[in-house]
């Protein structure tokens, strides 16, 4: 759902859990029975594309497409904020480099797909974001072998803070977040079978997310030299202090540490604890989020890998960014 609405001369967009002030008039094309929205926030041009019944503009719900533009085009007749529409930077398919698991990295360099083997991958994404691909379980399928979903985000519009005891924190706005689906050889691509396609400007990071891996984040870089390699050592963002690196060298790749089952971006005892109440009660053979190998048990390699990895005081350079 798309919501648009001006309030106080604030031009202010609200999709997938993000919201969004808009700095220049949007731009608003109709293609069928879908409506593209092209606008510029806050020096990052982002690009959306929505059905007609997903468009909610002041507060109405329109049932044709005709019937948004028209309402679109008398709200931005009296924007007067920002003095124009900014011609829209197209769209940049950045790549996806490449993301290793450790749970699931063997000798090879390959990542297994058990879980797409035995018919028990989601169709859709567990992040919330809506993607479908109702062949994921499909090896022959457009995207090829699948290990798992995984979420991608662009932050910006960074801004030095401090917490409690003065420790020093940098506040991020959220700026795109896609749900991707994560192949056996270590490449993200989107649900089409493509390389997603993300926009922007400016200083920003790519943050991923998997379900039980730690979060990673890259260094600091300008949009145009983005790199989503999160197998390359030097393009990811080191802990603030030394005692937690943020990768771990597995079978000869770079991976994001196993183990982080409350997703608080720490791998701790909790996490053994949660991994412990678990087993007794699981099923086999079922999407399970602490089976962080993801071999379809719940087992002793499991909770050797959360041990061992808690045992290093790992955690994620996530934990000294604060999202507005």
């Amino acid at each position: 759902m798309l919501k648009i609405n001006l309030i106080n001369d604030v031009l202010t967009f609200e999709c997938d859990d993000e919201k969004f002030e808009c700095i220049d008039k949007p731009l608003f094309t109709g293609d069928g029975n879908a409506i593209n929205v092209v606008f510029n926030h806050k020096g990052f041009v982002i690009t959306k594309t929505f059905t007609f019944s997903e468009v909610e503009v002041n507060g109405t719900l329109y049932n044709s497409t005709n019937g948004v533009l028209s309402a679109l085009k008398t709200l931005c007749e009296v924007f007067k904020k920002g003095g124009g529409v900014t011609p829209p930077t197209p769209p940049i398919d950045k790549g996806v480099g490449q993301l290793f698991l450790q749970g699931v990295t063997q000798s090879s360099g390959r990542m297994t797909n058990h879980f797409q083997q035995i018919g028990i991958l989601p169709t859709t994404d567990p992040y919330g974001k809506g993607a479908s691909y109702p062949d994921i379980n499909n090896e022959n399928g457009v995207c090829g072998k699948i290990v798992d979903w995984v979420l991608v985000e662009i932050w910006g519009n960074f801004a030095q803070t401090s917490g409690a005891g003065n420790e020093d924190f940098t506040d991020y706005d959220l700026l795109q977040s896609k749900a991707l689906l994560l192949r056996t050889d270590g490449t993200m691509i989107d649900v089409n079978g493509k390389n997603p396609v993300f926009t922007g400007s400016g200083d920003v990071r790519v943050c991923v997310k998997h379900r039980n891996h730690l979060a990673g984040l890259t260094v600091l870089k300008n949009f145009s030299e983005l790199n989503f390699d999160f197998s390359d050592i030097n393009n990811i963002q080191e802990a603030m202090y030394e005692d937690s690196t943020q990768l771990i060298k597995h079978n000869g790749k770079y991976c994001l540490y196993g183990g982080d089952m409350n997703n608080d971006f720490y791998i701790d005892a909790t996490d053994s604890s949660l991994f412990n109440i678990a087993k007794p009660s699981q099923v086999v053979n079922t999407y399970n989020k602490y089976d962080v190998n993801m071999n379809g048990v719940l087992d002793d390699s499991d909770s050797k890998m959360i041990s061992t990895n808690t045992a290093k005081s790992v955690y994620s350079s996530i934990t000294y960014f604060n999202k507005r």
